[in-house]
């Protein structure tokens, strides 16, 4: 079995370097911000989700129902909680519900 190089490094060390170098990384994290609102928030909240977008670390909203954009609205800082809960990551800030 050959050696490895000093310089040599992981394949997740290499694809992180070159999202930083490239700018990708906040975008990659929007992707799964996006992704984790159906999973945190449940099938019946994603239903009646029309759009989901991140903009500055805000998780801008449109929903199809003003009873739950309502009910939602008192939750918005649990809301942040959960998902930056199962990204892992401290990364949204806020939520804004349309």
């Amino acid at each position: 079995m050959a050696k490895r190089d000093s310089n040599t490094s992981s394949l997740e060390d290499a694809i992180q370097r070159l999202l930083k170098v490239y700018k990708l990384s906040d975008k990659m994290v929007e992707l799964d911000v996006v992704e984790a609102w159906a999973v945190v928030m449940g099938p019946v909240i994603a239903g009646k989700t029309e759009e989901v977008r991140v903009i500055k670390k805000v998780i801008h909203v449109r929903l199809n129902s003003s009873t739950l954009r309502e009910e939602l609205s008192y939750g918005k800082s649990q809301i942040v909680e959960n998902i930056n809960s199962h990204l892992g990551i401290d990364y949204l800030k806020d939520v804004v519900l349309k």
